[in-house]
């Protein structure tokens, strides 16, 4: 009697895991292994052939709060040119050109994608998602 017990739950439990998967697929949120998804940051600018990237949620319109950032990789060396690219000009330059954030198309109750910061090495974009109150970019390297 105790192993029918076992089996149907067994049954059970791959039941929901099957259709949490279905779900997820339904609604786009199946992830594979070579997509990049941040937990913060700004996921539908994440170019499909980025070996690393790096996002965050910031306080509208410039404020970049520490534990509201994420960085993920596909390998050791993206991740490090990355980081000392947005260490040493990346986030600085996306920090003083978001002081005036309108110039560059985006506003805070409008769901509108606009480059942030860019050159040679980089690229940083964002979009307040209609937020009123967040901005949420991602950066890559090119």
């Amino acid at each position: 009697m105790q192993l029918d017990h076992l089996v149907f739950a067994a049954l059970l439990a791959a039941a929901f895991i099957y259709g949490m998967i279905k779900a997820a697929k339904e609604h786009g949120m199946e992830h594979t292994e070579s997509e990049l998804r941040l937990a913060f940051g700004y996921n539908k600018g994440i170019p499909a052939d980025a070996q690393a990237v790096w996002g965050a949620r910031l306080i509208w319109p410039d404020d970049l709060v520490w534990d509201r950032q994420d960085l993920v990789t596909k390998d050791e060396a993206s991740k490090e040119v990355l980081i000392d690219w947005l260490n040493k000009i990346g986030i600085s330059k996306m920090r003083e050109n978001l002081r005036m954030p309108y110039t560059l198309g985006l506003h805070p109750i409008q769901d509108i994608e606009a480059v942030i910061y860019e050159d040679e090495i980089g690229k940083i974009i964002g979009n307040s998602n209609a937020s009123a109150g967040y901005i949420y970019v991602v950066g890559w390297l090119k």
